[in-house]
């Protein structure tokens, strides 16, 4: 699975890398919005996991901006927050994410595991 990580924090980014890598996914990481969405257009992801608070474009503009340019339409997208006024999954959705996780992880392989399954 292709897999886009977007996020400044290089610690978590970095982190998340490895354990999809060692799942056999393909893994791109951005450390800021307007990257990631160039990547996001180039590389065709399936997961785009994109954080909420970030310097510049956060990852709400970033869903919007997918959104109006039509890179969401064959992936799944997923907030991270870990100090965000995001507080629910259905808020998660109503801004365009299809999952929400909780930043710090308890276990970095159980994100793994849910977002594979989206």
């Amino acid at each position: 699975m292709k897999i886009l990580i977007i996020d400044d924090e290089s610690i978590v980014a970095r982190s998340l890398q490895k354990a999809f890598q060692l799942k056999g996914h393909e893994v791109r990481v951005a450390d800021s919005g307007l990257q990631g969405l160039q990547i996001w257009q180039e590389f065709g992801p399936e997961r785009v996991i994109v954080d909420v608070v970030m310097p510049g474009m956060n990852g709400l503009q970033v869903i919007e901006e997918a959104q109006a340019s039509g890179l969401v339409k064959n992936c799944k997208v997923v907030l991270m927050s870990a100090h965000s006024s995001i507080n629910s999954i259905q808020e998660a959705q109503r801004r365009g994410a299809d999952s929400l996780e909780r930043k710090p992880f308890d276990n970095i392989f159980d994100v793994v595991i849910r977002i594979e399954k989206l």
